[in-house]
């Protein structure tokens, strides 16, 4: 197993862990840093770029461990997102309130691109596209998937 912690400088925020295991490659959490602000408070995806992930587990549903979930799907929109019943609730609750306080301070603070959710790095537009309920699964429904397989 090959591990690389995707967490520009360590330490709390911005949480992302790339994981190879055998022919799989999927990342544990997708986070902000709380106190950073745009591209800055994202993990650091460019060095997964152009790889495809077979899937995303959300350990929880803090902002610092889901808050760039978005951002990780628009590129990769087939992937699946693996959590608990519980958090697949209450992340849409957390990622909408997040988006609504980066409109906020894209107007206070001058921050173009926020929300960072809608930017699109294909021309750059804003797509507007949240998580869809289709690319999230409980956790045990892979397992199950897997089972039957």
């Amino acid at each position: 197993m090959k591990l690389t912690d995707l967490n520009r400088e360590g330490g709390i925020g911005a949480n992302s862990l790339y994981c190879e295991l055998g022919s799989f490659k999927f990342l544990v959490d997708a986070g902000l840093h709380p106190k950073k602000v745009g591209f800055g408070a994202l993990p650091d995806f460019s060095r997964i770029k152009d790889v495809r992930l077979d899937f995303v587990v959300l350990s929880h549903c803090h902002l610092d461990h889901l808050g760039a979930l978005p951002v990780v799907m628009r590129d990769r929109p087939d992937t699946e997102v693996l959590m608990s019943m519980p958090s697949q609730v209450l992340a849409e609750r957390m990622l909408h309130n997040s988006c609504n306080v980066m409109k906020r301070q894209r107007e206070e603070h001058s921050i173009p691109e926020y929300p960072l959710s809608t930017l699109l790095t294909r021309g750059n537009r804003s797509s507007g596209q949240p998580v869809s309920r289709s690319q999230v699964r409980p956790a045990g429904d892979a397992q199950e998937r897997r089972r039957n397989a």
